[in-house]
């Protein structure tokens, strides 16, 4: 079993954005939430770890998929940064500024690979039997039911308008053609 995420685009927050990659059937199409420090304070400036980003793509695809499959934060993403030599494979530590701040659903789609590592973890130090790890209990999950954890892991989330561009309350029920 082989699972394949691909970032959503950033072509948001129109419909019909979603990247070529993205909007394959069995892949998991990234979409990038907000993550700006103001985020997590009460009311910061409508900013919200709980809105899809307003440059985030978006379905549904040219074959009426939903997607993105999932969001994660990708917006100012705490990053490596280069030094620009091309054949150095450096980043610029040790040096000023070796972090640079990013935004994009390339940013969000690490953090959402990561997390599909430690489910396919979950189940296979058997932690899924008893709550606490039993190896005699573990097992290989499938990329279906790891993605199937994901989606269900998540929550709705608030999403900006393609027509008048204000942020709108995640919707009742899903799925939904804003996400």
């Amino acid at each position: 079993d082989f699972l394949l995420l691909f970032a959503a685009g950033n072509s948001g927050p129109w419909p019909s954005t979603i990247g070529s990659q993205a909007a394959a059937k069995n892949v998991i199409a990234v979409g990038a939430g907000e993550n700006h420090p103001e985020s997590y304070a009460d009311g910061g400036a409508g900013r919200s770890i709980h809105n899809v980003v307003d440059f985030s793509s978006k379905g549904p695809t040219l074959d009426g998929l939903f997607k993105p499959t999932v969001v994660a934060p990708g917006d100012n993403i705490m990053s490596a940064d280069s030094d620009a030599l091309p054949y150095s494979f450096q980043c610029s530590a040790g040096m000023e500024g070796a972090t640079e701040l990013l935004s994009g659903t390339s940013m969000a789609t690490p953090a959402c690979a990561g997390g599909a590592a430690l489910i396919r973890q979950y189940f296979e130090n058997g932690y899924f039997a008893t709550g606490a790890a039993d190896p005699a209990s573990g097992m290989i999950p499938s990329a279906a039911l790891v993605t199937a954890v994901l989606i269900h892991s998540g929550s709705p989330m608030a999403y900006y308008s393609p027509d008048t561009y204000e942020l709108l309350p995640a919707p009742a029920t899903l799925p939904h053609s804003s996400q």
